[in-house]
């Protein structure tokens, strides 16, 4: 503590150190004696037991008094140090195995101004072997650890391994392996978390983790990976159910995950870069099989090598889903798609760039064999292409925005490839096109017989392309912060051009609310005896109406006879009915049936 003129200092409410300052002194009273300006600038070192500490979050609290109501300075600066006692079971100290801290940098002002996280390695001498098949429900923690796992460890079918926060599990060098055929829980926490590493002293990395044939709720939550890529990949996922949440990988150069019939979400997780395989590599999606991938981050690959790719999923079946996530770069696609349809709504694309010429084209997201895509909410910057759409493809594209295409925004064909043949439709709507080499390119293939048919409505395209729709404009978006690593460095700033004038109402480009849209409500009450309302909103295809309670069913927007993009509503009647429907909208009691018939044949609502 450094003071002037006296101070009691309380943590959690406790008093730990006082000087200067008279016991229960009241809070204008003055301190008992001055600090003479050479003791002004010096820390004071007090005591306090480790007792007053508690498990979350602390309060240090400093009172502090001056000598007299005319003392001309009052001062204090106070820091709080653990001193840990090597002896000692504070749970502060390292525990067995590997541990990560976190080292900050502060400037003499007491700002922030950097940290890194170092990884240390605790041998307390002990380290328990694990080999060949656990026989029943077992627990790992990290008193008891770390653990070596011996060869090919099984978990069969009908028993738990679980994983406690903050437990080290070492693989063996090159065969080392987990197999799960029952269930993994290992869920570490954000200041606890798991670590799965090669055996101490040995360089030959291990075989990972592989699920085969359980559709138990088996979690890996926060668990750091390191140097297991030996079998191909880091961890396979072979018809079975995984979630992995909050996940990193290091000093691997292969796949990181491999996927065929997986019900599997991969969310908030970190990926590096790699060069010698794709990133994620999948196949096949059927039945209630699911593969999703949200808010995660990934690096870069080199050579010839996608960041996902993945063959299978067929609508109305299960299809891919990609939401959220940012991707930093890539030499070849970051999504490769073939015979695949799938959802991709919300991410950030930068820095797709072929590595070195070939007849293949490096995009962003590149489909093949007539996948069906629907491309909604995206940033795609510094791309050679945001999309491909060859062999039959076609997409639904809207409120995305592309920056800095340097080859086009979306392509419809690879001309310099053999074989291949064109994409068949896009219909897109509500995007930015903007400092492009060119929006659309390849229209036009061999066969000359074979064109793709291109609608563009309410986007910003240069003015050759506006012909293919209605309420397209050429005009500065004024995006915020283009080439920024994040998805609202994207935004449109206030009075672009963009504002107000895509679908429904929304703005151009992909910093649009997710979900559904509703334009048209009068307020409420209202003397308006009619309304048009119209229901949209990127991706949205489907609808239910509630009427009284009764959900009806699920129903394509398309069958409506009117387009895909939206629902149009239209209702007259009395005047009191209409008003008190609208109202219920407002307090959501849900959306009013409003074409069906009223009692006694009589249509009211159309």
């Amino acid at each position: 503590m450094q003071f002037d003129d006296g101070f009691a200092l309380y943590l959690n409410g406790q008093e730990i150190a006082r000087d200067n300052l008279a016991a229960n002194a009241a809070y204008n009273d003055p301190a008992t004696s001055t600090v003479v300006p050479s003791q002004e600038t010096v820390f004071n070192q007090y005591g306090a037991s480790a007792a007053f500490l508690q498990a979350g979050t602390n309060t240090l609290a400093a009172e502090v008094h001056n000598l007299a109501p005319d003392n001309p300075d009052l001062a204090f600066d106070m820091e709080l140090v653990a001193t840990v006692n090597s002896e000692s079971s504070d749970p502060l100290l390292a525990r067995p195995g590997i541990n990560k801290y976190t080292v900050e940098y502060w400037d003499t002002e007491g700002n922030r101004v950097g940290s890194e996280e170092i990884d240390v390695w605790f041998d307390d001498g002990s380290v328990e072997t694990i080999s060949g098949t656990i026989a029943s429900n077992r627990t790992l923690n990290a008193s008891g650890g770390p653990y070596l796992l011996n060869g090919d460890v099984t978990v069969p079918a009908g028993v738990t391994l679980t994983i406690q926060p903050g437990t080290t599990v070492y693989f063996q060098p090159t065969n080392g392996r987990l197999t799960v055929r029952g269930k993994l829980v290992a869920e570490g926490t954000e200041y606890a978390r798991i670590r799965f590493a090669l055996q101490p002293g040995q360089t030959a990395n291990y075989q990972g983790v592989r699920f085969i044939d359980t559709d138990e709720e088996n979690i890996l939550t926060n668990v750091d990976m390191r140097s297991g890529d030996a079998q191909g990949e880091c961890i396979l996922i072979d018809n079975s159910r995984v979630t992995l949440d909050g996940m990193t990988w290091a000093d691997v150069d292969d796949t990181i995950v491999e996927v065929d019939s997986p019900k599997a979400i991969i969310k908030n997780s970190t990926f590096p870069s790699v060069n010698s395989s794709e990133v994620i590599h999948g196949n096949n999606l059927a039945g209630d099989d699911f593969f999703i991938l949200d808010g995660n981050s990934f690096g870069a690959t080199g050579g010839y090598n996608d960041i996902i790719d993945f063959t299978g999923g067929r609508r109305p079946g299960p299809i891919i889903q990609v939401y959220n996530n940012v991707f930093h770069g890539a030499s070849d696609d970051v999504l490769d798609l073939d015979g695949t349809d799938g959802h991709i709504e919300g991410n950030l694309f930068m820095n797709v760039h072929q590595d070195q010429p070939r007849d293949s084209l490096s995009s962003a997201i590149a489909t093949d064999t007539n996948s069906d895509l629907t491309v909604v909410r995206n940033v795609f910057y510094d791309v050679d292409h945001a999309l491909l759409l060859k062999n039959g493809s076609r997409a639904t594209f809207t409120n995305n925005t592309v920056v800095n295409a340097t080859l086009s925004g979306i392509a419809f064909d690879e001309p310099q490839r053999s074989g291949v043949t064109p994409g068949s439709a896009a219909a897109v709507d509500g995007c930015i096109f903007w400092n492009c080499t060119v929006a659309f390119s390849d229209l036009v293939s061999v066969p000359p017989e074979i064109n793709p048919v291109l609608t563009v409505d309410r986007c910003i395209v240069p003015e050759e392309f506006q012909a293919l729709g209605t309420g397209n404009l050429w005009a500065d978006p004024h995006l915020i912060a283009p080439g920024g690593d994040q998805r609202d460095d994207y935004a449109i700033q206030p009075g672009s051009a963009a504002t107000g004038r895509g679908p429904n109402g929304l703005d151009i480009g992909a910093l649009v609310p997710a979900g559904a849209s509703i334009s048209g409500l009068p307020s409420s009450p209202t003397h308006l005896t009619g309304a048009t309302i119209v229901v949209g909103g990127p991706g949205i295809t489907h609808y239910k109406r509630r009427f009284r309670g009764a959900i009806g069913a699920l129903r394509p927007l398309s069958t409506l006879g009117f387009s895909a993009a939206c629902r149009h509503l239209s209702c007259g009647g009395r005047r009191q009915e209409l008003r008190r429907r609208l109202a219920g909208i407002r307090r959501g009691h849900g959306e009013p049936e409003l074409d069906r018939p009223a009692r006694r044949g009589r249509r009211r609502h159309q």
